[in-house]
């Protein structure tokens, strides 16, 4: 679980591995053996070899990778689809910018995810719909306190994530 939105020889990146989550998904036909090498081999990298069954992956990663590649994609397109686009891309700041950065990975590749992950994509995706429904929700009632209480319980998520 590692990657850039660039692509091409010219972008790789010696260390793209270290640290990073790899998933392993065995079927019966692999035996333990065969495992273990591509541990080592993963290991050799500077990865952590993770093991998940094929169903259990492509649920866990709806809600990091795919999520990321499909709120970066709506986000920009939300914005850019404003008459006022060329005004409000000339005063982006560089957080829209980071924000907006995975838009710039390969289409077909975040399309082929959708399609092949369509059952967890749109579970996550009717999740998010929720919740900006509440957001929305506390913003047209004015709830300070409770916008206060999202934002840092978002806040606090994010700093003990990282």
């Amino acid at each position: 679980m590692a990657g850039s939105e660039l692509s091409g020889f010219e972008n790789a990146s010696a260390d793209l591995f270290i640290n990073k989550p790899w998933i392993i998904c065995p079927t019966d036909k692999n035996s333990s053996s065969q495992i273990d090498i591509i541990k080592e081999l993963i290991q050799s990298l500077g990865a952590i070899p993770f093991i998940l069954n094929p169903q259990t992956h492509d649920r866990l990663v709806s809600w990091t990778s795919h999520l990321s590649l499909l709120m970066t994609s709506i986000l920009i397109k939300t914005a850019s689809q404003q008459k006022e686009w060329p005004k409000i891309s000339q005063i982006a700041s560089s957080g829209f910018r980071d924000t907006t950065r995975l838009a710039s990975d390969n289409p077909l590749m975040k399309r082929d995810i959708v399609l092949t992950n369509q059952k967890n994509v749109l579970l996550v995706l009717k999740a998010v719909k929720k919740e900006i429904d509440d957001f929305i929700s506390l913003v047209k009632q004015n709830k300070s306190i409770e916008l206060l209480k999202y934002f840092q319980q978002a806040k606090d998520i994010r700093d003990e994530y990282s």
